[in-house]
Order: C-alpha cells, then structure tokens, then sequence
C-alpha cells in the first residue's frame, strides 16, 4: 500500500449514476402490497412487515409500542422461549418498530433457514397472543423507563417542543404517565391490534437474494392475515402551531445542563418548496460543516452538538433545531440560532461550503442505493412518511441545481427567525 495515500482524499463522485434500482409491486388478492427488490447474490433476506394504525390511532402512545414490541412474545402454537430459541438456532433474528401511523416487523434469515424461520413469521402475523405475564412486565419496564426519562432534559424539551408545533392535543404529542402505562390491559392490546389486523392495510416489503421460490414461500407464510370487511382508517390530524416566538420551559431541578428545541411550521412534503428547504435546513445544521456547528459548536463552544432537521409526515412537518448547552447559556444559544437563520437570507453559502453542502447531500443519497437493503428501506419510509414516489429523482435533480440564490429565497420564505418556537428544559435556579 501507499505509505503517502492519506496525504490525497479521494475522489468524488457527482450525481450522474445515483438511479434507484428496479423495485417491483403488486397486490396480493387478499390485499397485501408486496414490494420486492432481488438486491444482492448473498443468500440473505430481509422481510418487513408495516400495518396500518400507528401512535396516532392508539388510545395512547404506548398502546401502539406494546402491540408492536410484543409481538413475538407467543402465539397459539409457540412460546416466546420457542420463538427466541428458534430464531437463533437458525441464525435469524426479528426487530419491530413503530411510528406515527404505522407498525413494523422485520425478519432478518439466510435463505437456506426460511423453511425453519418462516413458521415463526407465519404465527407472529397470524396469531399473535400478547400473554398477560409477559404484558404486565413490559409495561413495568415501560412505564420505569418512562420514569426515567422524566428526569431527561432532552425528553422534557421535546415533549414539550411537540405541543407546541402539533398542537396541545394532537395525538402524536400525547405523553404517558408511568401509572397510564401500568393500566394498560393485555385487552386493550389485542383490541388495538385486532383493529389494525386488515390485509388491505398491510404492506409486505422482501428485499435480498429472492427467486420466484423464495418469494413465494414468505408471501405464503403471511398471506393469512385477515381481510376486514371494515378498513380502520388513519388518524390524520393537521399541525395547529402556537403562535410565533412562543416560549415554553420545563425546570428541571440539579441538571447540569439545558435542552433547547426550537421548531419552525413547515410544508407538506408534496409542496414543490419542500426538498430545497430540506436541502437548505442541511446547509443551517444537517451535518458536521454546517452553519450551526461551526458558529454555536466550534468558534463560540456553547454546546458539544448542534443539529437541524426537516421533519415530514402526513400530519404536517416542521424544522427542528435541537442541542444541550450550560444552563446559563441558553438566552445566548437561542440568539444565535436567530442568527444564522439570518444570515442564511443575507449571507448565503457559496464556493467551497456550498460545495460541500452538495457533497453532503450527494452522500446521504448515494448511502441509499450502496446498501443492498438501502432501497428497500427508503421505499419503507417512502410508506411511513408519505414521501411522493418521484421523491428520490426530484433530490438528485435539487442537489445538481441548488445555487445560492435558491438558499436565500428559501430561508427568507421559511426560515425567518420571528416564526421559532422554544422549549428549554433545566435548571432554572
């Protein structure tokens, strides 16, 4: 090897080849969707499972987390000894997840186990039996990790932060006390699941080194689930923000640090504004060069990390601007923010950093496609938080022709430093 390679950096590659690969759908007739991508010649494969019916459609948060996290904890025919044993016997292993409207379950298997691993997916999406044993110790745990994390200035400022952009009574900006949680019933579970059980509502997503065969095989273990003659729909609820430069704090007695969250209303992710403002929140604090980081991080040391987002779902979206800094730092950070939002306006990036902001952008996009699973996931997201279909080719296009004039315009439109919201969470004294 060359002793002098780490004196050059490596080439970088523009945007020319960033295609999303060939990704085929259909519609089962019992009402799944499937999506397959044959991904890569390794015998892996990936299968996830999304329903329908998420927090918002829960009586309460952890309503949805509990139907989806226990899951794989027995069914009418297995154990949850069983189903962990087996899966690990054959070198598989499953994730769930879930998120604003919907749940996620995940297999991970070499082909070569699918026929010892499938009968484990078969019941888990068939019937699943939530065991009250095993229900009342995930809610203990749950509800003291809760616990927990009310002692968390992070957690109290985006709580907090989420009531302020959503709305006092959105669902997705409810909370659950620990006692809340500890009522939840083994019943209230199965109700919520049962509801949300419909083929019409389930996507099926396979992703790895799939042949008819093996495709026909994992459609085969989950095309049992139920067809509703009734589609439980969505609960799709609009964002109602607080009105502008609104403050809100929660003390936190003996932090040692604060947590600030600033947010800003944004577009619907179908608006022809909304990837140029994504790519302009990335230039104001989406990765380690950006505005925020160099300003707030590096040059005043206020805070160890500083990082802005452009958050969309169905409900609505909004840019989040999140960081910890010393409790007597906070006015000073919050001004600064205001600054750089700003100077965005005035002072767009230019030359070398707006350079780098394509280069950033160009990677996260390109990281999706060198991943033999990255594109399957993204069509998962695409799902989950309704991305338009042309979302992928659209970017790429954005990134090529983002100038610094765009910036501009759109930090003037949507970044304007009298629209924030604020949440602190510390000590006050």
């Amino acid at each position: 090897m060359n002793p002098d390679f780490r004196k050059y950096a490596p080439p970088v590659s523009d945007t020319a080849d960033l295609n999303m690969p060939e990704i085929s759908t259909r519609v089962l007739d019992s009402g799944i969707k499937v999506t397959t991508h044959r991904s890569c010649d390794a015998d892996v494969c990936y299968i996830t499972l999304i329903r329908e019916g998420g927090t918002a459609e829960a009586q309460s948060p952890a309503v949805s987390a509990l139907a989806s996290g226990l899951i794989n904890e027995g069914t009418a025919s297995f154990d949850s000894e069983t189903i962990a044993d087996t899966l690990d016997r054959n070198g598989a292993w499953l994730t769930t997840g879930t998120s604003a409207h919907h749940r996620r379950l995940s297999l991970y298997s070499l082909n070569s186990q699918l026929p010892h691993v499938l009968p484990i997916l078969s019941e888990i999406t068939g019937t699943p039996a939530f065991p009250d044993d095993i229900v009342q110790i995930r809610t203990q745990i749950l509800a003291q990790n809760i616990g927990v994390s009310q002692q968390d200035v992070n957690y109290l400022a985006h709580c907090l932060s989420d009531k302020m952009i959503m709305g006092n009574h959105h669902p997705l900006a409810r909370i659950d006390t620990p006692d809340e949680i500890l009522a939840i019933t083994p019943s209230a579970i199965r109700q919520f699941h049962q509801k949300y059980n419909s083929a019409t509502s389930t996507h099926l997503f396979i992703s790895g080194n799939i042949d008819e065969n093996t495709e026909t095989l994992i459609i085969n273990a989950v095309n049992h689930i139920p067809a509703n003659p009734v589609k439980a729909p969505l609960i799709i609820t609009p964002y109602t923000p607080m009105p502008h430069n609104s403050v809100m704090t929660s003390a936190l007695d003996h932090a040692t640090q604060s947590a600030v969250v600033i947010t800003i209303p944004g577009i619907p992710r179908n608006h022809t504004d909304y990837i140029p403002l994504n790519l302009t929140v990335l230039a104001l604090g989406g990765y380690f060069g950006s505005r925020l980081m160099t300003n707030i991080r590096e040059e005043k040391g206020l805070t160890y990390g500083i990082r802005a987002s452009l958050l969309g779902q169905h409900d609505g979206s909004h840019i989040e601007i999140s960081a910890e800094t010393d409790n007597k730092s906070t006015t000073r950070l919050i001004e600064e923010v205001r600054s750089e939002l700003a100077r965005l306006s005035s002072d767009p990036p230019r030359g070398e950093e707006l350079t780098r902001i394509k280069r950033a952008a160009t990677t996260s996009m390109r990281a999706i496609i060198d991943n033999p699973f990255g594109p399957i996931d993204f069509r998962m997201t695409m799902l989950t938080s309704d991305i338009p279909e042309t979302y992928f080719k659209d970017k790429i296009d954005a990134i090529k022709a983002l100038t610094p004039d765009t910036i501009a315009r759109i930090a003037t439109t949507y970044l304007r430093p009298d629209t924030i919201l604020t949440a602190v969470s510390g000590s006050h004294s």
